[in-house]
């Protein structure tokens, strides 16, 4: 009798063992499943997201650079050939043979920069701000635009001073030449022209510099190393180069003042730096 109802108990189920023990078992694993997959998900996401970085900072480079090379091709065309004298200026600069190209930029490309945004001082993180980066792209437009009114000035009063160029024109034969109102117009788009392209050609080059150093941080050193670097610029090592990022001769205020038949506190204002 002992031993029919031990085989009868042995049949009873242990429910901890046949049920609850099974059930916990599969649910540990599939939590470690989860937890694994969830980080393989999110280090591949970080892992795009980096190499995405990486390409959008570097074209940005890239993009920078290409303006800077524009600028240094336009200003061989005049550097060393420019006085100080208003009049001087706007003779010896020539007119663009070719329009520059304008490299293609989109500014919420560098939306993951706008972390940043919390640092106090920004000031100092000016290289990575988007709409500082946005400006200095916006101002190569500006310069271009400002590059094709002074060309098209110049060859509008062209044919009028054929033949004049070589004998030595003072001021008053000039105005004789072109008539007062094109020879102030063609100083003042001289004059802006020439400060825009200096202040850009300077700021671009700093920008070139700094840039790649504090964008760097936004990607992990680890995917930095595995899926490429940032791109490293430095200023240009021959002379002749070096001597085109240096600001032209300054212009005589006075003279030109008196030319314009302005004062020379208005032209400071009107011809004052735009990068500080």
């Amino acid at each position: 009798m002992d031993l029919v109802v031990e085989a009868i108990n042995g049949l009873k189920s242990n429910v901890f063992k046949d049920y609850i023990f099974p059930i916990g078992t599969l649910g540990i694993s599939a939590f470690v499943g989860l937890k694994t997959s969830f980080y393989a998900i999110r280090y591949s996401e970080d892992v795009k997201a980096d190499i995405h970085k990486i390409k959008v900072l570097n074209q940005t480079l890239l993009s920078a650079n290409q303006i800077r090379s524009s600028l240094m091709a336009i200003k061989t065309n005049y550097y060393g050939k420019i006085q100080s004298h208003p009049i001087q200026r706007a003779l010896a600069i020539p007119p663009l043979a070719s329009t520059p190209i304008i490299p293609q930029f989109n500014p919420v490309d560098l939306s993951f920069l706008a972390d940043q945004i919390s640092l106090n001082n920004l000031e100092e993180h000016k290289w990575i701000r988007i709409e500082y980066i946005d400006t200095l792209f916006r101002n190569f437009h500006n310069v271009v635009q400002q590059w094709q009114l002074l060309t098209n000035e110049k060859r509008s009063v062209a044919p009028q001073l054929n033949g004049l160029m070589g004998i030595g024109l003072n001021t008053e034969q000039l105005i004789n030449a072109l008539g007062r109102e094109k020879l102030c117009k063609l100083i003042d788009l001289t004059e802006q022209t020439l400060l825009l392209t200096d202040q850009l050609l300077i700021e671009i080059s700093c920008f070139l510099i700094a840039f790649p150093d504090i964008s760097g941080e936004f990607v992990s050193k680890q995917n930095r190393k595995r899926y490429g670097g940032m791109l490293r610029f430095e200023l240009p090592d021959k002379s002749d180069a070096k001597s085109l990022l240096s600001a032209c001769p300054p212009l005589d205020f006075a003279e030109c003042a008196s030319v314009l038949g302005t004062t020379i506190e208005e032209l400071k204002h009107r011809y004052r730096p735009i990068y500080v």
